[in-house]
């Protein structure tokens, strides 16, 4: 008879060899190593043969979360500055001379310039804190959450850069900032 368990397995590394150690229906039972399993594999499907016979372990992908699509979007998101920076200059764009094109900018153009090159600077942390989280483990709703609302402050940021807003500029640079210092935190 086929029963399965949806479970979340811890997975113990002893010099490179991994073991893992299940609780079905109150006794322990000692499951063979798997070489594909990893550390990083939050949720695992287990699927008991019998109760005497051996236990195997399935592994269930979880390709792309909320989180690394946000880490995408931030990938994103200075390429579509740049282009609000470039478009209704009333002069031709000079491929041969990109940053001086946009060093001679001005008005909201030359502030789009600017959002760009901060949405590149906030990038690297903010792609480390999610990453570094998702390997220890933090739960995924938070990583999520966190993610989401580092976008969130980002499009805010930079559209408040755009149209000049200062203070709400500051303040949404702000909390995507504690985004990325919140991951951090929640993940030690």
């Amino acid at each position: 008879m086929l029963t399965k368990l949806d479970l979340l397995v811890a997975l113990q590394a002893d010099n490179d060899s991994f073991s893992w150690s299940v609780s079905v229906h109150g006794s322990a039972r000692s499951v063979w190593p798997e070489p594909f399993i990893s550390a990083a594999t939050p949720l695992c499907t287990l699927t008991c043969h019998d109760q005497a016979a051996r236990l195997t372990l399935q592994r269930e992908y979880e390709l792309m979360t909320i989180a690394y699509w946000c880490v995408l979007a931030a990938v994103i998101m200075p390429l579509l500055l740049v282009g609000v920076a470039k478009i209704g200059t009333g002069r031709r764009y000079d491929n041969h001379r990109p940053r001086e094109f946009l060093a001679a900018l001005d008005g909201y153009q030359q502030r789009a310039n600017w959002a760009q090159q901060n949405a590149y600077e906030a990038f690297p942390p903010f792609a480390a804190a999610v990453i570094i989280a998702q390997q220890l483990d933090l739960s995924q709703a938070t990583v999520d959450v966190y993610a989401m609302t580092f976008i969130a402050a980002r499009l805010l940021y930079s559209l408040c850069y755009i149209m000049d807003w200062a203070l709400l500029r500051s303040l949404s640079w702000t909390v995507g900032f504690a985004c990325v210092i919140g991951l951090f935190v929640a993940s030690a």
